[in-house]
């Protein structure tokens, strides 16, 4: 494996040369939770998906987020008193992308109920807080709007995170405590989900694997872009429902892979790999195998090959 700190992007600051999507690259390494506001007025209801929640005080009780001044949702959100957040659970992605569709109605799929002032609350959530809406502020192509917590409450679930462009999972940083003794950490594997050991173990291959994909000044967005495209042109909707990313950091990735030379319009529909592309996704494949050859080594080369199996038909079922 090849450790590798390539120089960092930036952006020039003057107003005439700011680039907006290399600054929305950057916020996109400030990890956030992922939420659903939701609100009625007048007989309609609307939601939308945000990452924006944030405190801002505790006596009293306030939080904000922020919508964009264009978002059709914008004039009920500002007429109505009330609203929620529901901060969605880890197993609730299907929940976030329904809910960042600009067509049809996210509702539609139940899983909701209506709270003391009609505002929906959605099911099967991390935590959900029902708020009065406190004050509204312009604040550039964005509108903050600040909410007083009324009530909440909290579930046993793991939240749904967003970095760089991806869903992610909350797990335990192995320096935030103590290291466990070594019949400890056997006694904990032993007795952990299967769940949890497939995750872990993804997890952590990823992030090693992170290393040498830095190599390639690629962010894993990107380099599963460039994975889908091997197989033929796609469009931009297919990409997104395929990566699992929202549509606008789809478009940012597509930008990217163009200025890079590596993806082109497709003569059909969609973006397609350019040769160079194409050099540089069998560099990324070769580059996995050799990886992955080496966390398997370990092993039997039969117990690799049931491993394998044993994958395939979970995955299958």
């Amino acid at each position: 494996m090849t450790a590798a700190n390539p120089a960092p992007t930036s952006a020039a600051s003057a107003p005439d040369a700011f680039d907006v999507r290399a600054f929305r690259t950057c916020l996109g390494h400030y990890a956030t939770g992922v939420a659903v506001v939701a609100a009625a007025h007048a007989g309609a209801r609307c939601g939308m998906t945000i990452n924006s929640f944030s405190a801002l005080s505790l006596t009293p009780p306030l939080i904000m987020w922020s919508i964009r001044n264009e978002s059709s949702a914008r004039e009920l959100f500002l007429a109505a008193e009330h609203f929620s957040v529901n901060i969605l659970a880890a197993d609730q992605i299907e929940v976030s992308g329904r809910f960042a569709k600009s067509s049809g109605d996210p509702f539609d799929a139940g899983g909701w109920t209506c709270g003391d002032h009609g505002e929906p609350l959605l099911g099967q959530v991390a935590a959900r807080l029902r708020c009065r809406r406190h004050q509204s502020i312009p604040a550039g192509d964005h509108t903050i709007l600040i909410g007083e917590v009324s009530s909440f409450e909290h579930f046993d679930r793991p939240p749904l995170l967003f970095v760089q462009g991806e869903y992610r999972v909350s797990a335990p940083h192995p320096m935030g405590r103590p290291a466990a003794a070594s019949n400890d950490t056997a006694q904990a594997l032993a007795s952990a989900s299967m769940m949890r050991l497939l995750y872990s173990l993804s997890e952590r291959w990823m992030d090693e694997f992170d290393l040498d994909r830095a190599t390639t000044n690629l962010s894993r967005s990107q380099s599963r872009t460039l994975a889908w495209l091997s197989d033929g042109p796609k469009t931009v909707e297919a990409l997104g429902a395929n990566i699992g990313i929202s549509a606008a950091l789809v478009d940012d990735d597509i930008a990217r892979l163009l200025a890079l030379g590596h993806i082109q319009v497709a003569a059909s529909q969609g973006f397609e790999l350019t040769p160079s592309g194409h050099a540089l996704r069998r560099d990324l494949a070769q580059s996995i195998a050799q990886f992955e050859q080496a966390k398997l080594s370990k092993l039997d080369p039969v117990q690799v090959v049931q491993l394998r199996q044993l994958l395939i038909q979970l995955l299958a079922s």
